[in-house]
């Protein structure tokens, strides 16, 4: 798959991504769940995975009360000490790459903030879709 990271003026670097704050935090407080997530997004780039492939892996999962074509990736998928969640959308304009909207480490507290940056990552989500209508 393309990775493209949001904002779009910066979509082929990450290190200017909305995401790149919480991958950087998340590799201090937690190294090991740090190396897991660059690990399976380097996977992700491998032009024979796809959508589908995270899919049956239990890796990725469209999330049904979302507004728009939202999807959230789980990392891993279930730990004790929480999870981190990348959320994402499909182009719809070239086969085989996604948008990465947003991220969160998921720790079972903060159900707001966890609502928030869904939100965010939907807003997003439908931003990319009309520019591409």
């Amino acid at each position: 798959m393309q990775l493209r990271f949001w904002p779009p003026e910066h979509a082929e670097d990450p290190a200017r991504s909305a995401i790149h704050e919480v991958l950087e935090q998340l590799r201090k407080e937690d190294p090991e769940l740090g190396a897991l997530v660059q690990s399976r997004l380097r996977e992700a780039e491998t032009p024979t995975v796809t959508l589908a492939v995270f899919e049956r892996r239990g890796w990725a999962a469209r999330m049904p009360h979302a507004k728009s074509a939202l999807y959230e990736m789980k990392l891993p998928v279930q730990r004790r000490k929480g999870v981190f969640r990348i959320y994402f959308c499909c182009d719809p304009d070239v086969r085989n790459r996604i948008w990465l909207l947003a991220a969160e480490h998921k720790t079972g507290r903060g159900e707001k903030q966890h609502k928030a940056v869904v939100n965010t990552a939907d807003d997003r989500c439908r931003v990319i879709r009309r520019e591409s209508g």
